[in-house]
């Protein structure tokens, strides 16, 4: 299954202002049918640089350097989403941890690619 903490506790937040049985069961139906069949993008920076710091950790164990390259560059616009948003102020520190594991991957990509 695929959603994020924080989709799923909007989610579950939403349903706390469904009126009906019937109502609750449809939207919670269709929330992990998307889960189990399609990936739900994330529209929070925090999420979407985390998701992205896996996958390039993934690609640089596959010494796969350029899509690594790639994913490593998303992840610092996501992260630069995150600085500059007053509402994610509670998660700075979170995001510094995650830009200085990019620094590491990026000095990692450059060494291996020299």
């Amino acid at each position: 299954m695929r959603s994020t903490p924080r989709t799923t506790s909007a989610f579950l937040e939403e349903l706390k202002n469904k009126a009906s049985l019937e109502e609750l069961v449809d939207r919670a139906t269709k929330f992990l049918s998307e889960c189990l069949y399609n990936e739900i993008p994330s529209a929070d920076p925090l999420d979407r640089a985390d998701d992205c710091l896996g996958v390039a950790r993934d690609l640089l164990k596959k010494r796969n350097f350029p899509l690594a390259s790639i994913v490593l560059a998303n992840v610092d616009l996501a992260l630069d989403s995150v600085m500059k948003m007053p509402a994610m102020a509670d998660h700075l520190g979170g995001a510094q941890g995650m830009r200085d594991q990019v620094k590491r991957m990026m000095s990692e990509l450059r060494q291996s690619s020299s």
